[in-house]
């Protein structure tokens, strides 16, 4: 799923009316019906509704939703802030219905006095939407006041008031509980600075043209079902174990053998044919991970014994794993997956990037990638260095982090749409690190590793958190589900 800029959005907008023949009026209709068909479907237990426009595009779905609501019943007071005789067309032909309706029920907020005092059941923001391009002042900035101080639920449509769509936002914007968004995600509602603004945000589609959005260029995607399922490759009836590669897993110091375990058996089951862990101890709960000692890793790489390695999981920051690195990447001529302390002791010797082999796959987390890479002051900054550093060294960086980012050194950025907060545990990096080597192992490209590693894993842990209906998880719940997982594209 394309995610477009404002430019993009208003552009999208044009064509679908030229293309359809239908007016705006007819596209804001249409929109005000999917809110309120979801609203009523989903809500329908709020009665009294308070309803704030602005005068553009954005303040015309929102007096399209107070008639809508009105007819079903619905007790409702609009808000208009904004000059009427500066409206937007669509806006006064959406206003003048809404007065033959309800003329009672329009205040036209001039100043503080005119913001209610009586508090109601939830609360619909319609005040600016994605063509925002400067800070809400006087009674705009007052009335976000107002709304965020409300103790009532409030809804944003399409985008929360006062939110830039493309780049960082530094003023107050309206504080929702749900934004309901049309057709496409808006590229700020991915990063956790603005999920305060946005809450939980919900995606619908008003009918806005496929073949539009089809040839418009964007380097942002979010990354969904329908594309992992063009990535996945069926198994043949007639392969064996030596159809689907040979992973090596570097990794577990003593002490942290687990992580070794987890990433191993992570890779087992993602598909990896045969599993090698060179972890410092032979011993293994798992009897289908064969070991090596780490001393002879070098001589086996030279054999070319393996299809894929994962390095780093309880490797340990240390000099042996400088050692090690500094030994091992320059043998190496096919991609690699970095994870954990392979990327911490990168990090204390950045020399070591110029040893990693083309289109390798590095998984760092916020902490890990900024040790690598240096602090950004904002999301914008966090986009541009990974895709500098994926360029630089011709890698693909996955961002671990809630719509996890995937950058590659062709300058573009996937947002994953799988995972869920009770994956945030001891050992979900590791098995994520698995579940890529295995694919590499497997003949994927590292893109395609990249991108069905990440939403495998996610989808599995989404499908463990909904079978215990609790709010946490352990690594092995992650690992259980993988199959589960897989078995969405059967």
């Amino acid at each position: 799923m394309k995610i477009l800029s404002a430019e993009q959005i208003r552009q999208l907008d044009a064509s679908t009316i030229a293309e359809q023949q239908i007016s705006g009026a007819d596209l804001m209709e249409r929109a005000a019906k999917v809110f309120s068909n979801w609203f009523h479907q989903h809500f329908s237990f709020f009665n009294s509704i308070h309803i704030y426009c602005g005068t553009g595009n954005n303040g015309g779905d929102g007096l399209c939703i107070a008639r809508h609501l009105i007819l079903n019943g619905k007790q409702v007071a609009i808000f208009i802030l904004g000059d009427i005789n500066n409206a937007s067309a669509d806006f006064n032909l959406n206003y003048n219905r809404l007065l033959g309706l309800a003329p009672e029920l329009i205040l036209i907020v001039k100043g503080n006095n005119d913001l209610p005092l009586e508090e109601p059941q939830c609360i619909i923001d319609c005040i600016f939407g994605t063509g925002l391009n400067r800070a809400p002042e006087d009674i705009y900035a007052a009335t976000i006041e107002h709304i965020n101080n409300s103790i009532a639920f409030t809804f944003s449509i399409d985008i929360p008031s006062g939110l830039y769509c493309d780049i960082p936002t530094n003023h107050i914007c309206v504080e929702a509980d749900i934004t309901l968004t049309f057709e496409l995600p808006k590229l700020c509602f991915f990063f956790p600075e603005n999920a305060q603004y946005t809450g939980e945000w919900i995606i619908k589609n008003i009918g806005l043209s496929n073949s539009i959005i089809a040839t418009t260029q964007s380097n942002y995607t979010f990354l969904t079902e329908d594309i992992i399922s063009d990535i996945i490759q069926p198994r043949s009836t007639f392969s064996h174990k030596g159809s689907y590669g040979h992973a090596l897993i570097i990794a577990g110091k003593p002490g942290m053998t687990g992580a070794a375990e987890l990433c191993g058996l992570a890779s087992l089951t993602a598909g990896a044919g045969l599993v090698t862990s060179s972890q410092l101890t032979a011993d293994s709960a798992h009897p289908e991970i064969m070991h090596i000692n780490a001393d002879e890793i070098p001589s086996q790489l030279k054999e070319n014994k393996y299809n894929s390695i994962g390095i780093g999981p309880g490797l340990g920051n240390d000099e042996n794993t400088f050692e090690l690195l500094k030994s091992i990447l320059p043998i190496i001529n096919f991609p690699v997956v970095l994870d954990a302390d392979a990327l911490n002791c990168i990090a204390e010797h950045q020399e070591i990037l110029n040893l990693i082999s083309q289109n390798s796959i590095l998984t760092p987390h916020p902490k890990e990638f900024e040790r690598l890479f240096g602090k950004d002051e904002n999301w914008d900054g966090l986009i541009e260095n990974l895709l500098t550093q994926s360029k630089k060294y011709n890698c693909i960086i996955i961002y671990k982090r809630a719509f996890t980012i995937i950058a590659n050194p062709e300058g573009e950025i996937y947002f994953n749409s799988t995972g869920n907060a009770g994956m945030a545990t001891a050992g979900s990096g590791d098995v994520l690190t698995g579940i890529i080597t295995a694919l590499l192992a497997q003949g994927y490209n590292s893109m395609h590793a990249a991108m069905l590693g990440v939403f495998i894993h996610g989808l599995a842990g989404d499908i463990a958190l909904s079978e215990n209906d609790g709010q946490n998880l352990i690594a092995g719940d992650i690992i259980s589900h993988i199959q589960l997982a897989f078995s969405t594209f059967n």
